[in-house]
């Protein structure tokens, strides 16, 4: 269908308007990171609590795909725990439950509830193991599941540590938060939260747990050892739920932080509530807030969000003293964060700070991740111990392949520990693998019994 010329006029001016009002450089850092691999890429950028920049670039699929816009549809995954809370909060305010409501007002038979509270599973403190700890989606996940079933499998076994004791990041915890806003409220969480959210901030372009035929809808692509982008094959039906099933734009995620910042959803009380840090039972306090990852940047106060499931990227991020805020999504498995960080710093005008670093770990982690990467080199994992998913995901094609892309890299030089942390009980190490003529990225998961969980390598 041809668009009327005045029409046409029109929106070409919006763009140019809007580029005006953008910082220098975001397209150029926006093309720089598409570049890299990208298939589809949509970005918004908020200041003084209006939209300045928003723009897709390439496509919602490799083969036969549209051209992406501000409006394409992509899964932002974790970044639906920021809705998830914030729905928790309003019922506090309507007065039907309360952050110190332990979990046992409505799950009784779950492991300690009457010792865990929706504050615990709001800020990953409550101990419940994370169902879904790694980077790619499991046999088991394939298949759809009933929420309650998750939380039976997960949240019933013993718990990881002593509520309140230690952070640990667990989707469990909003798969169930999700579950207790349905039973409050009476009605499905998507219900509710289009009800009370979406229609309010008129956020048209957001879904969730769609059913895929709906339009606008980009198509998530995975990769694996340098491998091209292929279809991604997405998690069953009830596993995301209100940890990670939402769906939206660039366009609208722009609106729902300008007014999360703005105080247009919540209270200036649940607001508070839902960006304090938590404080463990030692003393010792941990930078994430209710469905928020808290920091500073450039010495304000940031939020923020990443999201990641099968086949796509996301990332918010704000500086709300500043009412600056920032959207990066993907259909893609590739970082988000950092083209959020580099528009976030054109936006701000500020130096970026040093990155956030742990403890080095020692010689016996770079010895396992340089072995790992020689395993891919010869296309064999054998004699390195793997869990058994790691393994059946370790198929002869994938390492074959693997194999053929990596062995011209030739012999590994220096690995460098990047970052090192803890996720699902797992010891995480991000590292920097130097060679000759070239840097690649690692990413190894490996369990407290020694048996390695992920070893992805990626561009640097």
């Amino acid at each position: 269908m041809r668009l009327p010329a005045l029409l046409v006029l029109l929106c070409l001016a919006s763009l140019a308007a809007q580029d005006r009002l953008a910082p220098v450089g975001m397209v150029d850092a926006c093309e720089a990171q598409f570049r890299q691999g990208g298939v589809g890429l949509s970005v918004a950028v908020v200041k003084g609590g209006r939209t300045v920049f928003r723009r897709g670039f390439g496509t919602t699929a490799v083969t036969d795909g549209a051209p992406v816009d501000e409006h394409t549809r992509f899964a932002i995954g974790a970044i639906t725990k920021e809705f998830t809370a914030a729905c928790a909060f309003l019922l506090a305010e309507d007065g039907k439950l309360a952050p110190s409501d332990a979990v046992a007002n409505w799950y009784p038979e779950l492991t300690r509830a009457a010792d865990v509270t929706l504050l615990d599973l709001m800020q990953h403190v409550s101990g419940y193991a994370d169902y879904s700890p790694l980077d790619y989606v499991d046999a088991r996940m394939r298949e759809p599941i009933e929420p309650d079933e998750l939380l039976r499998r997960h949240a019933g076994r013993d718990l990881d540590f002593e509520p309140g004791t230690r952070w640990s990041y667990s989707s469990t915890n909003y798969i169930l938060l999700g579950r207790i806003i349905e039973k409050v409220s009476g009605q499905p969480f998507g219900e509710f939260l289009r009800a009370r959210i979406l229609e309010p901030l008129g956020m048209s372009d957001t879904l969730y747990e769609p059913s895929g035929d709906e339009d606008r809808m980009a198509r998530g692509h995975v990769t694996f050892a340098l491998g091209p982008p292929e279809p991604g094959k997405p998690e069953g039906r009830g596993w995301l739920g209100a940890a990670g099933a939402i769906w939206s734009s660039a366009d609208d995620l722009a609106k729902w932080l300008a007014a999360l910042m703005g105080g247009r959803v919540v209270s200036p009380a649940s607001l508070a509530a839902m960006t304090a840090a938590r404080t463990l039972a030692d003393g010792r306090f941990f930078e994430y807030g209710c469905g928020l990852s808290l920091g500073v940047i450039g010495e304000r106060r940031s939020w923020g969000h990443d999201g990641g499931v099968e086949g796509f990227r996301s990332s918010s991020l704000m500086i709300p003293a500043q009412g600056i805020a920032v959207v990066v999504l993907a259909n893609i498995d590739a970082d988000a964060s950092d083209l959020s960080r580099k528009l976030l710093d054109l936006a701000t005008a500020s130096a970026a700070p040093p990155p956030l670093r742990f403890d080095v770990p020692g010689p016996a982690v770079i010895d396992v991740i340089g072995a790992c990467f020689r395993a891919m080199q010869r296309g064999s994992f054998v004699g390195i111990p793997v869990t058994e998913d790691f393994g059946a995901y370790l198929t002869a094609e994938r390492l074959a392949g693997a194999s053929l892309r990596l062995k011209p890299f030739g012999t590994l030089g220096k690995v460098e520990v990047l970052r090192y942390g803890e996720r699902g009980g797992m010891e995480v190490t991000i590292a920097r693998l130097a060679f000759q003529d070239a840097v690649l990225e690692a990413s190894l998961f490996r369990r407290l019994d020694g048996r390695i969980a992920q070893f992805f390598v990626t561009k640097d």
